[in-house]
């Protein structure tokens, strides 16, 4: 299940694989029932300030909700646990998810698409953009792209259909 989940993940927020491998515990924000029914989801903070380390496009703490899938939160949950906020959120290593994911790919027979981790960044934008449920410019800013040219590509709607 840990797997799925981290797919999923990877998929609705456009984390690029080496950004949701690196994820701590105290990352995934909780909601806050004190602050009231629009804020009861489930977010990121990635690149936190206090780690010195930017994101690739030179940001610290960005934040991604999980927005459009309102159900995750009970697994989240479950990830998330009691455990200490400075401890690595997936408990399996990225050669495991990977192994798993194209174990998935071939019994689905879907090897002919050469789906990787990397695509399902664009698999969400794609499928964002489709369903109408992000503006290209909403989806610029949960990807962390910084130009137009780089969103750009996800706005070519016929070619996420043939794939389909």
């Amino acid at each position: 299940m840990v797997i799925a989940l981290n797919l999923l993940v990877q998929a609705i927020t456009y984390l690029r694989p080496g950004i949701c491998d690196a994820l701590t515990v105290g990352q995934l924000i909780p909601p806050s029932a004190a602050a009231g029914v629009g804020y009861q989801m489930w977010g990121l903070l990635l690149h936190p300030v206090e780690c010195l380390i930017p994101g690739k496009t030179g940001g610290y703490n960005e934040a991604v909700v999980f927005d459009s899938v309102i159900w995750i939160g009970a697994f989240l949950e479950i990830l998330r646990g009691s455990r200490p906020l400075s401890q690595r959120l997936w408990p399996c290593s990225a050669a495991t998810i990977i192994s798993k994911m194209n174990e998935a790919v071939s019994a689905l027979g879907l090897e002919f698409l050469n789906p990787c981790r990397y695509s399902l960044r664009h698999a969400g934008a794609s499928h964002d953009l489709l369903s109408k449920s992000r503006t290209l410019d909403a989806i610029k800013k949960r990807g962390q792209w910084l130009g137009d040219a780089s969103v750009r590509r996800y706005a070519k709607e016929t070619l996420a259909l043939r794939e389909l």
